[in-house]
């Protein structure tokens, strides 16, 4: 009976090791998507400030809107994609 004690704590000690490098991995993953995401919409805010600069009437104004919410949501796609395959 000791040595199927012991067999069984060795398996649930390595279960429980697997475990905690699996969260470890998964945890970096999600922070690398977070900054990914983070930087895309960085960049995006950037890129929108200076066009809306640059634009002279209003239609070129709206068109640099409709590219920075295209670019927000390109760059939730990516992280989505990225945390989507973690699970």
């Amino acid at each position: 009976m000791e040595e199927k004690s012991k067999a069984d704590q060795q398996a649930l000690d390595a279960k429980a090791k697997g475990h905690d490098e699996a969260k470890k991995v998964s945890d970096e993953a999600y922070g690398r998507a977070y900054k990914a995401y983070k930087e895309g919409k960085k960049q995006a805010n950037i890129v929108y400030k200076e066009a809306k600069k640059m634009a002279v009437d209003r239609q070129a104004k709206k068109e640099a809107g409709k590219a920075y919410k295209k670019a927000i949501e390109q760059a939730k796609q990516v992280r989505d994609e990225a945390t989507r395959k973690l699970r």
